[in-house]
C-alpha cells in the first residue's frame, strides 16, 4: 500500500464517518473522501480529536489497529465474507489485509 499525500483541494465531497457495528457517532470527528481514476482508489480521512492519537507501531503491516487508526473496508463483490482492509495510523504506519 502506497500511501500518497494529495491537495484536499482534489476531492470535492466529504461524507461523515459512522462507528461501524451500531452507526454510532464515531469518538472522534471523522470525514471521508474519495476519488478514483482508471488505475487507482484515492481515499482521504481527516480526523479532529480533542486528544493527542496514539500511534504506537511503525512500518507496514504492523498492529496498527491496537491504536488509533483510520480503517477502510472494501468488498469489491458486496460480500462480508470476502474484502480487503486498509488501516492507516496517525503517524504513517499501516496494515493491510485481504480477509476471505
Amino acid at each position: 500500500m502506497k500511501i500518497l499525500r494529495i491537495s484536499k483541494n482534489e476531492f470535492k465531497e466529504k461524507y461523515p464517518l459512522k462507528e461501524v457495528l451500531q452507526g454510532a457517532e464515531p469518538t472522534v470527528n471523522t470525514t471521508v473522501s474519495m476519488r478514483y481514476t482508471k488505475d487507482t482508489l484515492h481515499i482521504r480521512m481527516e480526523c479532529q480529536a480533542n486528544k493527542p492519537l496514539v500511534a504506537e507501531y511503525q512500518g507496514t503491516c504492523v498492529p496498527v489497529w491496537k491504536g488509533d487508526v483510520g480503517e477502510v473496508f472494501i468488498s469489491p463483490y458486496g460480500s462480508e465474507e470476502w474484502y480487503y482492509e486498509l488501516d492507516v495510523a496517525p503517524n504513517g504506519a499501516t496494515f493491510h489485509a485481504r480477509i476471505y
